[in-house]
């Protein structure tokens, strides 16, 4: 799996496939907003145990036949009872 950041500020995520794109050779891919793929680096050089569960479901639609966007928020564990 490979796991990105997605460069951007404000939280916005921006990803897309390119032209050359091989759904047989693709590896499974996440993209992450900026704080929290800093997050993880982060407790990853403190050398922090970190574990990530992702469920992907892909679908292929014919070419220029539909397009999503998608909005998704990642809930934090630390402090998940303060409002």
């Amino acid at each position: 799996m490979k796991i990105s950041d997605a460069g951007r500020d404000h939280g916005q995520i921006r990803a897309f496939n390119n032209r050359t794109f091989d759904l047989a050779k693709a590896v499974p891919s996440i993209v992450l907003r900026n704080e929290d793929y800093g997050r993880i680096a982060r407790l990853l050089n403190d050398r922090r145990e970190v574990t990530l569960e992702f469920t992907i479901v892909n679908k292929t639609f014919p070419e220029g036949s539909t397009q999503y966007n998608v909005v998704a928020e990642i809930p934090g564990t630390d402090r998940a009872d303060e409002s």
